[in-house]
C-alpha cells in the first residue's frame, strides 16, 4: 500500500526591513496549518512574525467507473518574518 503525503515547504526571502522571511506552503488534504507553523519554526530556528495567512478549498470531481468522487484541493500558506 503507496500513501502519498505531502510535507511543507519553505520559499525564503528578504523581508523589506532586512530580515529575513518564509513563505511556507503546507497544501494537501493530510496537512493541516499547523504543518505551516512547524515549518516556520524550523526554517526561522524559533521564534517569527505571521505577515499574511491563506487557506482556501475548491471541490475537485473525478470521473471512475462507478461514478464521480468528489475530492477538494487543499491549500494554505503563511507569510512569516523570522524574529532572530
Amino acid at each position: 500500500i503507496a500513501l502519498l503525503v505531502g510535507c511543507a515547504t519553505a520559499q525564503k526571502f528578504t523581508a523589506p526591513d532586512g530580515r529575513t522571511a518564509y513563505i511556507i506552503s503546507c497544501d494537501g488534504s493530510v496537512q493541516t496549518i499547523g504543518a505551516c507553523y512547524q515549518k516556520a519554526e524550523e526554517s526561522c530556528g524559533g521564534a517569527f512574525d505571521v505577515v499574511d495567512r491563506r487557506e482556501a478549498s475548491r471541490p475537485i470531481v473525478t470521473p471512475t467507473q462507478y461514478g464521480p468522487v468528489l475530492n477538494s484541493a487543499d491549500t494554505r500558506n503563511i507569510e512569516v518574518v523570522c524574529k532572530s
